[in-house]
């Protein structure tokens, strides 16, 4: 059966966001960098930075994968309408998740409380610029 998951083009940080993004997940951190893949004999038709990240993946609640892009260092995502929904069976666990990822630069934009059709809902943007719902269905 084929799989699914996002790659993400990491603008110069991808090691520190994957690392990020472990620490709020949790899962298996997978990453290859530029270097460990010249050590082992690759050749690329350009000049790779060997702590550039060629390949990572983050295996857990959900599947994320990515690299850096070699083209823009800027730090900063372009997510464009890229967004990320967390449902969570309790409203402890999504709070949880809320506080994770506001800390250090997040912040929500909507806030996590009870929606009027009954569940628990809120918006945030990571300290990275990715938007997360986080939503749960304890009401039903």
């Amino acid at each position: 059966m084929a799989q699914t998951a996002p790659y993400i083009s990491f603008h110069g940080n991808a090691a520190e966001m994957f690392a990020y993004y472990h620490s709020v997940f949790g899962g298996e951190l997978e990453i290859m960098t530029y270097g460990e893949q010249i050590d082992n004999g690759a050749q690329f038709p350009f000049d790779a930075p060997r702590d550039a990240v060629a390949h990572g993946k983050l295996t857990g609640p959900f599947t994320l994968t990515g690299g850096d892009d070699l083209q823009d260092n800027s730090g900063t995502l372009d997510r464009g309408d890229l967004s990320f929904v967390i449902e969570v069976a309790t409203v402890e666990e999504g709070a949880d998740y809320v506080a994770k990822l506001t800390a250090d630069g997040g912040r929500e934009t909507m806030p996590f409380a009870q929606a009027p059709w009954g569940e628990h809902y809120g918006q945030l943007e990571d300290k990275y610029g990715m938007a997360w719902h986080v939503a749960t269905h304890t009401a039903r």
